[in-house]
């Protein structure tokens, strides 16, 4: 087995978390960003940082895709939650914690 690589990528102001062996990236959005505006064809996030909500946005996301790669996302998430936030233990959800009644996906 190898070892998962991530890398990130700043584009257009927002970084990008891209995972070696993963056609899907995720890019990362202020919950306040003006330039976000959700995308019904993907997969949407929800990481509760220290101060802030952050939107982690797929890109190449597809309904039959391999599910190791959502698992990938989810591994991406919590390695940029680690090193980039200096938060271990980044909660993900996957509806907007915004929004009443939303369900917690882990820790």
């Amino acid at each position: 087995m190898y070892p998962i690589r991530y890398h990130l990528i700043r584009k257009l102001g927002f970084d990008q978390i891209h995972q070696s062996g993963n056609p899907v990236y995720l890019t990362v959005y202020p919950a306040g960003s003006h330039a976000y505006y959700p995308n019904p064809k993907e997969k949407q996030f929800y990481g509760e940082d220290k101060e802030q909500l952050l939107i982690f946005e797929s890109t190449g996301y597809k309904p039959l895709l391999n599910p190791f790669y959502l698992q990938g996302l989810h591994a991406a998430i919590k390695w940029y939650g680690r090193t980039q936030l200096n938060m271990p233990d980044i909660r993900i959800r996957l509806t907007d914690p915004r929004r009443k009644g939303q369900d917690k996906l882990k820790n």
